[in-house]
């Protein structure tokens, strides 16, 4: 990650977290969430500390996602 006062790629993760965003809408319920990681940063040039949230991608090409659409089209 780039540093966004430096631009600077050294830097330290500080603290981590999963967390869920409710979009803003259906709070109660998990089904609306989009699971993401917040990370807590700082940079070892400037010293600069911010934070960066990391959204969770789904690998296309593993063979559980594959089988899971097979199932899906035949039934």
């Amino acid at each position: 990650m780039k540093c966004p006062k430096c631009n600077s790629l050294e830097n330290e993760v500080n603290n981590t977290r999963t967390r869920l965003s409710t979009r803003g809408h259906n709070i109660d319920t998990k089904d609306s969430s989009i699971p993401f990681i917040w990370r807590s940063r700082t940079c070892l040039s400037c010293k600069h500390k911010y934070s960066t949230y990391e959204l969770r991608t789904i690998d296309y090409a593993s063979d559980g996602f594959l089988k899971m659409l097979d199932d899906l089209i035949t039934n």
